[in-house]
């Protein structure tokens, strides 16, 4: 609920639905904020990978 901005949640006065509602926002914000800080991220991580020059093949050019 915190990630998604809608703060601390009181579920005194909530409805069933209203907290299932609360629930199902709380899990879909979590997995946005996870797709778009990896979508972010990936570009960075790739020019990591090419300065460091980090490939799958050994030095001998065969696969490990």
């Amino acid at each position: 609920m915190l990630l998604g901005g809608m703060g601390p949640i009181k579920t005194a006065g909530l409805s069933d639905s209203g907290k299932l509602f609360s629930g199902i926002y709380a899990l879909y914000t979590g997995l946005v904020l996870i797709a778009v800080m990896s979508i972010m991220i990936a570009p960075v991580v790739h020019r990591i990978m090419h300065r460091v020059h980090w490939s799958d093949t050994a030095d001998n050019g065969l696969v490990s």
